[in-house]
C-alpha cells in the first residue's frame, strides 16, 4: 500500500510540473494555471483515416523551410516544380499500415529524373561557365535538401503508426487482464465470505488487479502520446475533407 501511495505521489508531482509547463505556452502564471483532472477509462485515441495523402507533410515546418528553398532555386533558374511533391498516400485502408514503400521509391525516382533534364537559360548568353555549374549546384542541392526532409517527415509518420499499432494491441491485451482480474477478486472475495479461502488470497488478487490496472494506465497513456507523435508528425492531424488519394 505504502509503495502505491508513493507512486501516487510522484504521478500527481509530474502531473503538476506539466501543468506548469502548459502555464507558460499559455503565458499564465503557473499558480493560476489548472487542468481538469480527466481520467482516461475507455477513452481511445482518433482513429487514423485511410488514405492520409503525403501533403499533408507540407505543413510542417522543417518540410516547409526545404520546399520553401527549393522553390527559391526554382524561380532563380525558371524549372517547374510540380513533380517534385509527392503524390502517395501515407496510410493504407487498415488505417494503421503505411503507404507501400514502392510508391516512395517511384516519387524519389520521378524527382532523381528530372534534374538531367533541369536547363538554365538566364546562362546561355556568354555567362561564365563556373557561374553555371555553381547554380546548378546548388539546385540540386536544394532538391536534396527537401528529398531528405520529406523522407525524414515520411519516417516520423511511420515511426507513430508502428507505436500506434503496438499500443493498440497492447492497450487491448491488458484491458481483457484487467477484466479477468476482476472477475477473479469478486471469486476470491465470494470464497473468503464462505470460509472456503484465507483471506491472503482476497489480497493477493486485489494486488494482481491493482498491477493489471496500473499497467493498463501506463500502456493507454504511451497510445495517446503516440497518437499525439502521429499528429505533429502530420504537421497538425488531419480533416475529413483531406483523407481522399490523391491523383
Amino acid at each position: 500500500m505504502d509503495t502505491t501511495l508513493a507512486q501516487q505521489r510522484d504521478v500527481l508531482r509530474a502531473r503538476a510540473d506539466l501543468e506548469h509547463a502548459l502555464a507558460i505556452l499559455c503565458g499564465r502564471p503557473a499558480p493560476s494555471f489548472a487542468v481538469a483532472v480527466n481520467p482516461l477509462g475507455e477513452v481511445s485515441p482518433p482513429a487514423v483515416p485511410p488514405g492520409l495523402p503525403a501533403q499533408l507533410l507540407a505543413r510542417r515546418p522543417d518540410v516547409a523551410e526545404a520546399e520553401q528553398n527549393l522553390v527559391a532555386a526554382n524561380a532563380q533558374i525558371g524549372v517547374a516544380t510540380a513533380e517534385f511533391y509527392p503524390r502517395f498516400t501515407l496510410t493504407s485502408s487498415a488505417g494503421f499500415e503505411s503507404a507501400n514503400i514502392t510508391t516512395l521509391f517511384n516519387w524519389q525516382s520521378r524527382v532523381a529524373s528530372i534534374l538531367p533534364s533541369v536547363s538554365i537559360p538566364i546562362f546561355q548568353s556568354g555567362r561564365l561557365r563556373a557561374n553555371l555549374d555553381a547554380t546548378h549546384a546548388r539546385y540540386r542541392q536544394a532538391v536534396a535538401a527537401y528529398t531528405n526532409q520529406v523522407l525524414v517527415a515520411y519516417s516520423d509518420v511511420e515511426d507513430a503508426l508502428t507505436d500506434l499499432h503496438a499500443f493498440a494491441d497492447e492497450v487491448g491485451s491488458l484491458r481483457e487482464a484487467v477484466t479477468a482480474s476482476q472477475d477473479y477478486l469478486r471469486f476470491a472475495q465470494a470464497q473468503f465470505k464462505y470460509g472456503l479461502v484465507d483471506y491472503l488470497i482476497v489480497i493477493d488478487a486485489e494486488r494482481t488487479l491493482l498491477a493489471n490496472q496500473l499497467s493498463l494506465a501506463q500502456a493507454v497513456n504511451l497510445q495517446m502520446g503516440a497518437s499525439i507523435q502521429l499528429i505533429k508528425a502530420l504537421g497538425g492531424g488531419w480533416d475529413p475533407s483531406e483523407t481522399h488519394q490523391p491523383h
